[in-house]
């Protein structure tokens, strides 16, 4: 008989601008390069999704197809309202629960964050809570239909704003997530 083998899938999720420019690039190519030399399947968005597309969807749908996530934490991914959805998403997949999310993710630290200290977690809630305030203002008084998609979008991030502790704690103490220097560890 013949074995039919599938190939491990792993989505990563990092941010654009951390692999464009600075300290952290081309560190996620390293990565999938990597993978795809081990016969891993690599979903990464800028080879799998086209002009026109809608980014939000394709990650909602790769992050719970994929076998794994891989995540590329950094300042600028963590000021993304794209790469947020992204971890909220996994988060909700494991039912909330760290037990299930360490099952499925892996997180890099990137250099220049830093997540050891209370203070430098929960600043990343009162980044949020921050970026919410403003876009409550910038929607308030308009007729809510006329905005309803900010309406949305603001609900999610204040789902963001609420898990964002939890997350980043349980991958701090929990996962043993990885700094990425020169290479990847």
């Amino acid at each position: 008989a013949n074995a039919i083998t599938v190939k491990p899938k792993v989505a990563v999720s990092y941010s654009w601008k951390e692999e464009r420019e600075g300290v952290n690039k081309d560190q996620v190519s390293r990565f999938q390069q990597l993978f795809i030399e081990k016969g891993v399947e690599v979903i990464r968005d800028n080879n799998r999704v086209k002009y026109g597309e809608n980014l939000r969807e394709f990650m909602e749908k790769e992050i719970a197809g994929a076998n794994h996530l891989c995540v590329f934490l950094s300042e600028g991914y963590l000021k993304s309202p794209h790469c947020t959805h992204e971890l909220l998403a996994a988060w909700e997949l494991s039912g909330k629960r760290g037990a299930e999310f360490s099952k499925r993710v892996k997180a890099w630290i990137m250099p220049g964050l830093s997540l050891k200290e209370t203070a430098q977690r929960v600043s990343w809630v009162d980044h949020w809570t921050a970026e919410i305030d403003k876009a409550e203002k910038a929607i308030e008084g308009r007729d809510s239909k006329a905005v309803s998609e900010e309406r949305a979008k603001i609900d999610r991030l204040k789902e963001f704003a609420l898990h964002i502790n939890a997350i980043l704690n349980y991958i701090e103490d929990t996962l043993e997530a990885k700094m990425v220097g020169g290479s990847l560890n």
